[in-house]
């Protein structure tokens, strides 16, 4: 069997522009794919950290891991430089907390040179760029009301339009910025940790489109209408063509988690009892830590606890790390160690406590009577 070749179709298109003037419209179609097979070999990779298929006519995303991110994007696509285009996506929420970002990614070159265009079920959207690994905010994450809230379905666009780039919610105006050259040519999609998405199609043409670019801040539409002949829809590549990739960053590249402020994690006190310790070295350590966290409500929040009981210059007891689990607000942990030393002096304990990313360390004196 010979190899099969890539075929472009060419269809001609006569449009009606405005009310009374017909006029041809151009729309020249980069790629486009709405997955009702995965004929752009999209990544569909299955495991304990993202499960990715083409299914049912969507890109089913669901990134489960609870820290890193999880991107996919299209080899097939090469966006160059100087090139002003449109890229719109529709994308359902199916899965995961509202205030953490999914979306589309965009000028991408690799997995630590990106940017992410990203709304959260909570309402909020931001854009973000990643260079040589740093994440840093173009818009940070701040309301929007034209964002379908929760576990539904939205429209994303973004437009590249005289050097500027622009971003579109279910077809309203959410903000642009200047200065996003491309770090390369690829684009495609990016869930935060836990999100799952469903994606129905995306498409991108050359160009912007009269219907966006009026939406603009400051637009001034043109007198004359520009002419277009034809237009190109992308053919299916080759079967030698690489592999598209999904991937999850490194550990140190992760975009910020979602649109919220940071989770607050502080020890509100730390003591033990009975103060001093009797002889036979049996007490109690209190530890008091507060967690507040904007979204998470009912659920249980893992802290991991570890401890060491030491004289002068001799470790006497070193626990294993644990995982405890708290609901929201103040707790009170007590933990119990008999017998660390029968021995009457003064001993330490260092506490050693860790929420995601946040650590606390803490030093108790006492005495053994």
């Amino acid at each position: 069997m010979g190899s099969r070749k890539p075929v472009a179709v060419l269809v001609f298109a006569f449009l009606i522009c405005g009310l009374a003037v017909q006029t041809q419209c151009r729309e020249k179609v980069i790629f486009e794919d709405d997955f009702s097979s995965n004929r752009y070999r999209w990544s569909t990779p299955d495991n304990e950290l993202w499960r990715l298929a083409v299914e049912g006519g969507k890109y089913v995303i669901n990134n489960k891991n609870d820290r890193g991110s999880c991107r996919s994007w299209n080899k097939g696509i090469d966006l160059k430089p100087g090139l002003d285009f449109t890229i719109e996506a529709s994308i359902e929420k199916t899965g995961g907390p509202d205030n953490h970002g999914y979306g589309l990614i965009w000028g991408l070159n690799d997995n630590q040179n990106l940017y992410l265009f990203e709304i959260g079920g909570n309402g909020y959207f931001g854009v973000f760029r990643i260079e040589n690994g740093a994440p840093s905010p173009i818009i940070n994450w701040k309301p929007l009301a034209s964002i379908n809230k929760g576990n539904s379905i939205n429209k994303l666009t973004l437009a590249r339009y005289n050097e500027k780039t622009y971003f579109f919610v279910n077809d309203k105006y959410a903000g642009g910025a200047g200065g996003l050259p491309l770090f390369g040519g690829r684009a495609g999609f990016g869930n935060e940790s836990k999100i799952e998405t469903a994606v129905d199609y995306i498409r991108i043409i050359e160009g912007v489109p009269e219907r966006l670019r009026i939406k603009i801040p400051g637009y001034e539409k043109p007198v004359e209408a520009i002419p277009v002949e034809e237009v190109i829809v992308a053919a299916a590549p080759e079967e030698a063509v690489e592999k598209n990739v999904a991937e999850e960053p490194e550990e140190e590249i992760k975009v910020p988690i979602g649109p919220r402020p940071e989770p607050v994690f502080e020890l509100v006190s730390a003591s033990m009892t009975p103060q001093p310790v009797p002889a036979g070295g049996k007490f109690d350590i209190v530890v008091d830590y507060r967690i507040s966290e904007p979204g998470v409500e009912t659920a249980t929040i893992p802290v991991e606890l570890s401890y060491r009981i030491s004289s002068a210059g001799e470790l006497l007891f070193e626990s294993e790390q644990v995982q405890v689990t708290s609901f929201n607000g103040k707790i009170t942990r007590r933990i119990e160690h008999v017998n660390a030393s029968k021995k009457p002096g003064e001993y330490r304990v260092n506490l050693r406590l860790r929420y995601q990313r946040k650590e606390i360390e803490k030093t108790l004196d006492f005495e053994i009577e």
